[in-house]
């Protein structure tokens, strides 16, 4: 980023996945120089680590994002409702996942609880070898937007995209 970061102090104003920037090629090199990054239409912001107070972007311009959560023993209520806030929060829109639903035997009960937790929140149980509700998951897949997946390590999200 050579000169465009020395002319910004904040981390936050730094480009992030997601962002649009304005670049021009370097002449002879096989680089871009960045020369802005262009306004975002969502943000999703945590605390730089360290000492510093300061906002780092994770990722920007996200329109859509699936909480993935797992009915194999990854299921956690609170999590997801702090999830739907973090979604809220930086402008996009939440959708909840249950994934893995062959696994669970009433999979609508869970269903029942991320509703209880994450009011007007779109939830959908899945299995994604079943094929179960994964027709309703692939409407939210639109030309033009950009969804995004969180969620621990295993419950799915890797295979939900495959």
């Amino acid at each position: 980023m050579g000169a465009y970061r020395h002319a910004h102090a904040h981390a936050e104003e730094f480009p992030a996945v997601g962002d649009w920037v304005v670049a021009s090629r370097v002449e002879g090199e096989e680089k871009l120089r960045i020369h802005a990054v262009l306004p975002r239409k969502t943000v999703f912001r945590r605390t730089q680590a360290g000492m510093s107070s300061d906002a780092q972007v994770v990722a920007a311009n996200v329109d859509t994002v699936f909480i993935v959560v797992g009915l194999d023993g990854d299921f956690n209520p609170r999590r997801v409702e702090r999830y739907v806030a973090l979604a809220y929060e930086s402008g996009a829109r939440p959708v909840v996942i249950l994934s893995k639903c062959d696994l669970a035997e009433s999979p609508e009960l869970f269903v029942l609880q991320i509703e209880e937790v994450a009011i007007g929140v779109p939830v959908h149980a899945v299995s994604s070898i079943e094929g179960d509700g994964v027709d309703a998951v692939r409407e939210y897949l639109r030309s033009g937007e950009t969804v995004a997946c969180l969620g621990s390590s295993g419950v799915g999200k890797s295979t939900l995209g495959g």
